[in-house]
């Protein structure tokens, strides 16, 4: 949802005013992503029913690398897609 630079702000200042031992979790969908979400029935379903795309609502410009900000500021980082956590937790989102 978050243009570029509101998202390397908001990055900016969650690192400024985390502690130490903080932690944070944050889903981006990249534009590759998005393409094949198109057709989830999530997204048909509200389109359908409330007459909104909800992926237009996605900023589609290239999206800046928060995990290796974070990681430059000392961060430890690790990305999962959200299929990952359905297959370790077996529930969630399906591809």
């Amino acid at each position: 949802y978050l243009p570029p630079a509101a998202e390397t702000y908001l990055i900016d200042t969650v690192d400024r005013l985390s502690r130490a031992g903080s932690a944070l979790a944050f889903e981006v969908k990249l534009d590759k992503d998005l393409l094949e979400y198109r057709d989830s029935p999530l997204y048909t379903a509200t389109k359908h029913q409330i007459g909104i795309d909800l992926l237009d609502l996605f900023d589609r410009e290239p999206r800046p690398d928060s995990a290796g900000s974070l990681t430059d500021k000392g961060w430890s980082t690790s990305v999962h897609t959200p299929f990952d956590f359905t297959r370790r937790h077996r529930r969630g989102p399906l591809p």
